[in-house]
């Protein structure tokens, strides 16, 4: 692993032991939102006040240089990587611009299902139900075509990605592994299900569509970059791309004027077109209030790739630049990644309180509708609380995105990082984050900041529902209802940040970027976060991952589509 290579990865380390797993717990007030997007602006090629009006085009006497080249892949995330190979396999000559110092990417999970290694773990999913889970979840305003086709090749487009590094190792979830190691390591979380556990008799629909790359997704994209440069790809990071090139905005995209880190211009021509594969806009202030208003003043999106000046990278410029050309964003609402990383126990169904110390909702349910729930309560905040059985309770709790089923020696962790544990903890983990503990009840009270007298007759009253074996309250099922009375008590503050906002452009079947008239712009295609069509609403836990999975598979779609131009 070179320098530069393993200075990236330390600070992705740092910021995910740092701010995921501390930082979440709290909120930030509205005072400190304001501070960190005036910090979070990019840098280079900032846009116009009014981020929907086209700038000014740069004209010929500031470019410095020109590029020119088949297709230009704005982006080097998983749908950026993705897309770069699949064009060069396609036989493109290929250029890929990157306004961060290096690839891009964030946790570990790929959504998708009946991939090799699924098949070989006994892990069969249904397509039709899969993409009907899908429609029926997002009140069918998504784009059910692209949910077929991920559902019908995100399984072969796993498989293809891993091509990239032949010498993977599929692993259990008790193997450790080296938070460090440039190899790359696979694991199906919460597989084989837990001996008892009955998903006929689940709330909400779970399927097990993630596999979970260790330490993290950066060892396998780094080999995937690495055969794109073999094959000739040229990479140009820390260059930002700043407007494409469509002369009065019609015929052809052209290509794409970008800026280096020394301010100067450069011209991309691509003889076939353009892919935006740019990410998100929840680092735009602007665009955020403007596509996401329900949840602008409560976070500040958590996003640690910078560009060559400091400033965050998931700012919104394929977005403008696609609408500044004649494209159109899509109608929402937009989905926000807000997913809860729970408690001290993760997203398990123990008893969750507000900051008045009152009970609010079925705690039965997953990470994305606690976030919801917790948002309409005081202070945006809540806390998990259970007592001294929990190491044996955990047998009962389900097996979604953030559920923990087991625990472990304090000796025995599994590792990988902060993102990599999935169903088991230790006695150490749970009590190193931000977890108090009490003999008393009314002593846990005054360790979490809660009012005594309201906390107490709360749990009070979740004991009598727990001791009936039925919850009138909030309807939980009686075999995840456990009274809280066997002495030390614990509680934790539960965690949520804005990861991610689901809203895109508008795009066809093959990727294509869509005018107003639903008319393909040419040249111009879009995957990964800069296009739409995926989510609404809010993001689905029941099916996990299945925000890196689609970038991956309509990352190398729009990459086959590009190369015939």
């Amino acid at each position: 692993m070179s320098e530069k290579d393993e200075r990236n990865v330390e600070q992705r380390r740092n910021f995910l032991k740092g701010s995921i797993v501390a930082g979440l717990a709290g909120v930030a007030s509205m005072a400190s939102v304001e501070s960190a997007f005036a910090e979070n602006q990019p840098a280079v090629c900032a846009a116009a006040d009014d981020f929907l009006k086209a700038p000014d085009p740069i004209p010929d006497s500031k470019i410095s240089k020109t590029v020119t080249t088949d297709v230009v892949i704005i982006g080097a995330g998983i749908a950026g990587l993705s897309a770069a190979r699949a064009a060069l396999e396609g036989g493109a000559k290929v250029a890929v611009i990157e306004k961060a110092t290096d690839i891009v990417y964030r946790s570990s999970d790929v959504g998708t299902i009946n991939s090799s290694i699924a098949k070989k773990l006994g892990n069969n999913l249904d397509t039709a139900e899969l993409v009907t889970y899908m429609q029926d979840t997002y009140g069918w305003r998504t784009n059910g075509d692209l949910w077929r086709f991920w559902a019908e090749n995100s399984g072969a487009s796993l498989d293809w990605l891993l091509e990239a590094s032949p010498s993977y190792k599929l692993i259990d979830e008790l193997t450790a592994v080296d938070e460090k190691t440039e190899d790359v390591y696979v694991r199906m979380p919460h597989w084989p299900h837990p001996k008892g556990y009955d998903p006929s008799k689940e709330h909400f629909k779970i399927y097990s569509t993630v596999i979970q790359f260790l330490p993290d997704l950066g060892p396998a994209l780094r080999n995937v970059e690495k055969q794109c440069v073999k094959m000739g790809a040229d990479f140009q990071f820390s260059t930002a791309a700043c407007q494409l090139i469509r002369p009065n905005n019609k015929g052809r995209v052209q290509g794409v004027i970008a800026q280096g880190a020394d301010g100067k211009y450069i011209k991309f021509l691509a003889s076939k077109g353009v892919v935006l594969c740019t990410g998100d806009y929840s680092g735009d202030k602007k665009m955020l209030t403007n596509y996401c208003p329900q949840i602008a003043d409560l976070y500040t999106s958590i996003y640690f790739n910078r560009d060559a000046k400091g400033a965050v990278c998931n700012t919104g410029e394929g977005h403008r630049m696609g609408m500044w050309v004649g494209g159109q964003m899509e109608r929402g609402p937009h989905a926000p990644v807000t997913h809860s990383i729970g408690g001290p126990l993760g997203i398990n169904a123990f008893l969750l309180v507000n900051a008045r110390g009152a009970r609010f909702m079925n705690e039965d349910s997953d990470g994305q509708s606690w976030t919801n729930a917790i948002e309409r309560e005081p202070q945006t905040s809540a806390f998990q609380v259970f007592d001294s059985r929990w190491k044996e309770q955990l047998a009962a709790q389900s097996v979604n995105h953030g559920n923990i089923n087991a625990v472990l020696p304090d000796d025995q962790p599994p590792g990988g990082g902060p993102f990599t544990w999935s169903s088991y903890t230790t006695e150490k983990r749970m009590m190193s984050r931000g977890t108090k503990k009490s003999d008393t009840l009314e002593g846990l009270a005054h360790e979490l900041g809660l009012p005594t007298e309201k906390f107490v007759a709360t749990v009070k009253r979740y004991n009598e529902l727990a001791r009936a074996g039925k919850d009138i309250d909030y309807f939980k099922r009686a075999d995840r209802l456990f009274a809280i009375d066997k002495a030390p008590f614990f509680g934790g503050r539960t965690g949520q940040a804005l990861l991610v906002v689901m809203g895109g452009l508008v795009v066809d079947n093959n990727c294509a970027v869509q005018d107003a008239k639903l008319n393909p712009i040419p040249g111009l295609w879009a995957s990964g976060n800069a296009m739409g069509g995926r989510f609404a609403c809010a993001y689905a836990m029941g099916a996990a991952g299945v925000s890196h999975g689609s970038a991956l598979t309509f990352g190398r779609l729009a990459g086959q589509v590009a190369a015939k131009g």
